[in-house]
């Protein structure tokens, strides 16, 4: 984001690229990021709900579904530039979105050390057989 015009060096299409559809919070979520705008769930669903009710709601091919996300998108925009929701960041996002990023972390976190684990066992079943030198080649990996 460019301090003080409030504009970022992606066109639309590219940045709401990522955005599968409009129950794709995720992607809605990384938009957020990009344009440094707070991840409100309520006030997302708000506008998903609003476009639905519309006759602004279009996913008949793959051009109106993208035309229909990024109207959504835009709507989510303005409303983050009211008062209420102007000196927001991304870091203000609902708890939720800290929860979901370090709960993906910490899932990461435990397959690397499930691995690990799997490869110690495997590691010392293999040992049974093996002779001194190749065990202690092994445990050196």
């Amino acid at each position: 984001m460019y301090p003080g015009d409030g504009k970022i060096d992606l066109c639309r299409s590219c940045l709401t690229k990522g955005v599968e559809d409009l129950e794709d919070w995720r992607g809605v979520r990384e938009v957020c990021k990009v344009m440094d705008f707070p991840y409100l769930d309520k006030v997302w669903k708000g506008v998903v709900v609003k476009i639905k009710d519309s006759n602004r709601y279009n996913m008949s091919s793959e051009a109106k579904k993208r035309e229909t996300i990024r109207k959504a998108l835009g709507d989510y925009s303005r409303l983050m530039k009211l008062i209420a929701y102007r000196n927001k960041t991304y870091r203000d996002s609902d708890a939720i979105v800290t929860l979901i990023d370090n709960a993906a972390d910490e899932v990461k976190k435990l397959e690397v050390e499930a691995k690990n684990e799997e490869l110690r066992l495997v590691i010392e079943a293999s040992h049974i057989s093996l002779s001194v030198e190749d065990r202690s080649f092994l445990m050196q990996k």
